[in-house]
C-alpha cells in the first residue's frame, strides 16, 4: 500500500507477505501462529526556510516544501515478523482472539473480544497496535464500519463524534485514534476501544469508550518536527434512540474528549458536545433528520469556546 501527502511531499509505503496456521486444541480453543516479511517506509522533504530561519507556511498554515531539498527517510523498518496467540469461541455469542508477537522492531499486542450477554445486548473490545497516518486512519476506519450502521446515531455536522454504531448488537467502528490529532506525519498508534449496545423494544442505547497513544515519526531536527512527540486521547460517547412510530423517532447523544498534547509548551484540550434530534422516514430509502446541539472546548490560557447549531438534512439510501 502507498500514500502520498502534499505536506512536505510525504510518502508512506508498506507491504507484507505472511502465512498463518491454526491448530484446534479443543472444541472451543485453537492456537494460531503466523510468520512473514514486512516492510514499512516513510519519507519527506524539508520545509522552505525564510531569512529568519523559520519555516515558510502558506495561507492555510501548512509548511511550504523546499523543492530543492533531498528526500529523507523518516522511518524504514523491514524484516521478519511473526506472532502467536489463541482463539477462544465457547459459544456463538462469545469470541476472543488475542495475539502477541514481533513487529515494528519490537513487541506488539493486538486482540478482539466479542460478547453478546443476551438477545438484546452486545459488546466488542479491540486492542490495536499499528503504523498509521491521518489519511490511512480515516479510510481504514470507514472501511471497517458496519455496512448496516444506525443512521439515527450519525451526526455529520459535529466535529466531536468518534464512533459509528451498527444495527447489530455490539457492532461499530471508532475513528478516535485518528481524529484525535490531524497531522500529516506518520505515527505508531496503540490503544483500545470498547463498544456496547443494548436494544429493548423500540429503544436503543449505545456506549463507546476509547484510548489512543500516538508516537510520531518525523524528520529529526527539522523545523516543526514532531519526531518523538507522544500524545494521548481519551473519549467517551453515548446515545439513546427512541422509535416513536414505524417511520419516526428521536435521539439524544453526548461526547467527551480529552486530548493530552505531547508538544513542548502546548496545552491539553478538553471538549464535549450534546445533541438531540428527530428523524422521519419517507418510503424505503428517504429520511429527513433535524437536530440541535451544543459544543464546547477549553484549554489552559484560552477562554472556553461554546457554540450551538441547528441543522436539517435529507438522506437517501439505495
Amino acid at each position: 500500500e502507498s500514500e502520498h501527502a502534499t505536506q512536505l511531499a510525504q510518502h508512506y509505503k508498506a507491504g507484507n507477505i505472511s502465512g498463518e496456521v491454526i491448530v484446534p486444541l479443543f472444541a472451543s480453543i485453537a492456537v494460531v501462529g503466523s510468520v512473514g516479511y514486512q516492510g514499512t517506509r516513510t519519507s519527506e522533504r524539508s520545509s522552505l526556510i525564510d531569512a529568519n530561519g523559520l519555516p515558510v507556511t502558506d495561507s492555510k498554515g501548512r509548511f511550504v516544501t523546499d523543492p530543492n531539498s533531498p528526500r529523507t527517510l523518516t522511518y524504514d523498518v523491514k524484516g521478519i515478523v511473526g506472532d502467536g496467540g489463541i482463539i477462544w469461541r465457547p459459544s456463538h455469542r462469545t469470541r476472543l482472539e488475542a495475539r502477541a508477537g514481533y513487529r515494528y522492531n519490537g513487541l506488539s499486542f493486538n486482540g478482539v473480544f466479542e460478547y453478546q450477554p443476551g438477545p438484546r445486548s452486545g459488546m466488542t473490545m479491540i486492542i490495536f497496535d499499528r503504523i498509521d497516518s491521518f489519511g490511512r486512519g480515516v479510510t481504514g476506519g470507514i472501511a471497517q464500519a458496519p455496512a448496516s450502521f444506525d443512521p439515527s446515531q450519525v451526526d455529520g455536522g459535529s466535529g466531536y463524534q468518534n464512533c459509528l454504531f451498527g444495527k447489530q448488537k455490539g457492532s461499530g467502528s471508532c475513528l478516535s485514534a485518528t481524529l484525535g490529532s490531524a497531522t500529516a506525519s506518520a505515527y505508531r498508534s496503540r490503544g483500545g476501544n470498547f463498544i456496547y449496545t443494548y436494544r429493548m423494544h423500540q429503544t436503543q442505547i449505545n456506549l463507546a469508550i476509547g484510548y489512543a497513544r500516538r508516537n510520531y515519526i518525523d524528520l529529526p531536527g527539522a523545523p516543526g518536527s514532531l519526531d518523538g512527540v507522544v500524545d494521548q486521547s481519551i473519549f467517551v460517547q453515548g446515545g439513546i434512540g427512541q422509535q416513536l412510530t414505524r417511520n419516526s423517532g428521536v435521539t439524544f447523544s453526548f461526547t467527551g474528549n480529552l486530548f493530552k498534547n505531547g508538544q513542548v509548551g502546548a496545552s491539553d484540550v478538553l471538549s464535549g458536545a450534546i445533541n438531540g434530534g428527530y428523524y422521519q422516514s419517507f418510503g424505503r430509502g428517504l429520511r429527513a433528520q433535524a437536530s440541535v446541539g451544543v459544543e464546547a472546548s477549553t484549554q489552559e490560557g484560552v477562554p472556553v469556546d461554546v457554540s450551538s447549531r441547528a441543522q436539517l438534512g435529507v438522506r437517501y439510501q439505495f
